[in-house]
């Protein structure tokens, strides 16, 4: 797909579709884009305020991070919630979790 030639609207909600942040400029949308379709792109982690816990959210392909979570994991400071989604393995965390 040539994203030169799009408008830079157009390529924000194509950026948005998949979960990359839209505040960059044009050429670092475009340089993720093309990322995302060699499957090569990492998103970013999510935590989310879950009741008295956080939901934090780690993309599978993310070694690094599902190595650091794992650590907290066997200290139990953290624990696997069972939820997946198509690209991220979730975990509950007492604290805000900003990896």
């Amino acid at each position: 797909m040539n994203y030169e030639k799009m408008k830079l609207s157009e390529l924000r909600n194509l950026a948005e579709e998949h979960e990359i942040p839209t505040n960059s400029t044009k050429d670092e949308i475009i340089k993720q884009l093309k990322l995302v379709e060699q499957e090569k792109f990492i998103k970013q982690t999510t935590c989310e305020k879950f009741g008295k816990e956080y939901l934090v959210g780690v993309d599978i392909k993310d070694q690094r991070k599902l190595v650091t979570i794992g650590r907290y994991v066997e200290n139990k400071e953290m624990k696997r919630a069972n939820m997946f989604s198509s690209d991220r393995v979730y975990f509950l965390s007492t604290f805000k979790y900003l990896g």
